[in-house]
């Protein structure tokens, strides 16, 4: 698409044919890397210090202010981009902000959180998002008041994080989840009892499934320092480093495989409806936070090989493996459930929600009862293998007589 001065934002087509994410698009995806990389490093440093409840729900929340940001900007795009000046001018600001964000979350990550820093960075994203949907309500006659109530919703959130900035830190640590649940309401309110913007399914799709190789990214990340510690160690290639690299490296291979089987594009055209709309929107949230969380479970694995003085801050190779298993079942079980609350019941999908937590479970009770890391690893390569084979596209098309 050619670069225009200005462009009326009247809403796409969302049965335009090629849709395909843009080159700002990508652009913009690579701010998410950094972001996302320093919410993996935040979680994989607290669990490395035995801050594990503080670490989790810091992860949770840092990575839901990311993700909210990129959801709002992918889901905008895909009924309004019109490439434009104002628009890349409004999310150059937006990228502005996630970089600003991402600076922050290392300060979000300690015993005494600072949100200052990450929260300047969400309102900055924030209130070019408010330009962006002011200029489609003024633009696009047909769904104005939806675009309105975007605008408004946004708006009067974002005057609550700042009272929320200005709030006893007492008071912050319960606030911040009512603004998290006013956040999620706003689009399901601005939306009202039937879709009205004009998201493409193959566009969206797409989108997402790029946001899936970015937190993918992390394992790979992971895998790469354990080979490093295996290698510095002296380890053996043929007994250790190469049944350790091969073995994570399908790991996370599988986990790319087993969600692209899933021709999510196709099934958000015929199923284009509001609930199927957030059911796909929101639930990527924990498919995406477990995949990233993938790599901070790789990264203790390494941690737990370098680490073998016996001393209170060392990562031991049980809290290491749980992690992993942890993230991949979560993985697992919210892409199991996307699937079975999208496509209707099935009997193969209720089995694979039983495998998932199977899959969770046995890796980590052989180590707790002395098994080596290898062997573990590989039963998480074994556990995963099964998944992707009971849980293929092709059995759960045939079992709901669905042509996609």
């Amino acid at each position: 698409m050619k670069i225009g001065i200005h462009r009326v934002m009247s809403g796409r087509d969302f049965n335009e044919k090629h849709r395909a994410s843009t080159p700002l698009e990508l652009l913009f995806d690579l701010v998410y890397v950094i972001a996302i990389a320093a919410a993996v490093e935040g979680l994989h440093h607290s669990l490395a210090e035995h801050h594990m409840t503080t670490g989790i729900i810091l992860y949770f929340q840092g990575f839901f202010f990311l993700w909210w940001a990129w959801i709002n900007f992918t889901w905008f795009a895909s009924a309004y981009d019109t490439d434009d000046t104002k628009y890349r001018l409004l999310t150059m600001v937006q990228m502005l902000g996630s970089l600003i964000f991402a600076a922050g979350l290392s300060y979000q990550f300690s015993e005494h959180p600072i949100y200052s820093l990450g929260l300047v960075g969400f309102i900055i994203m924030r209130i070019a998002m408010i330009f962006q949907w002011l200029r489609a309500a003024k633009e696009d006659k047909k769904y104005r008041k939806a675009c309105k109530r975007y605008a408004l919703g946004i708006s009067v959130v974002q005057i609550c994080w700042i009272g929320f900035f200005l709030s006893p830190i007492e008071i912050q640590q319960w606030l911040i989840y009512v603004l998290i649940f006013a956040e999620i309401y706003v689009p399901y309110w601005a939306e009202g009892k039937q879709l009205t913007t004009t998201w493409h399914p193959h566009h969206i799709a797409e989108r997402y499934g790029l946001l899936l190789i970015i937190v993918l990214g992390e394992g790979l990340m992971g895998i790469s320092n354990t080979l490093k510690v295996l290698v510095e160690g002296g380890e053996s290639w043929m007994n250790v480093i190469i049944p350790i690299g091969f073995s994570t490296v399908m790991i996370v291979f599988l986990l790319w495989w087993i969600y692209f089987q899933t021709p999510w594009g196709k099934i958000l055209e015929k199923k284009r409806a509001q609930n199927i709309a957030f059911i796909f929107g929101y639930g990527h949230y924990f498919i995406f936070t477990s995949v990233a969380a993938v790599g901070a479970g790789l990264e203790l694995v390494a941690d737990a090989l370098r680490h073998t003085d016996g001393s209170s801050h060392a990562v031991s190779p049980y809290l290491a493996i749980t992690v992993l298993s942890l993230s991949i079942g979560v993985f697992l079980f919210f892409n199991t459930l996307s699937r079975l609350l999208i496509l209707g019941k099935s009997i193969s999908l209720f089995y694979t929600l039983l495998v998932a937590f199977t899959i969770t479970a046995i890796p980590i009770l052989s180590i707790h009862n002395g098994l080596n890391i290898l062997p573990t690893l590989l039963l998480n390569l074994a556990g995963v293998v099964v998944y992707l084979l009971i849980n293929s596209w092709h059995l759960c098309k045939n079992e709901l007589h669905t042509k996609y």
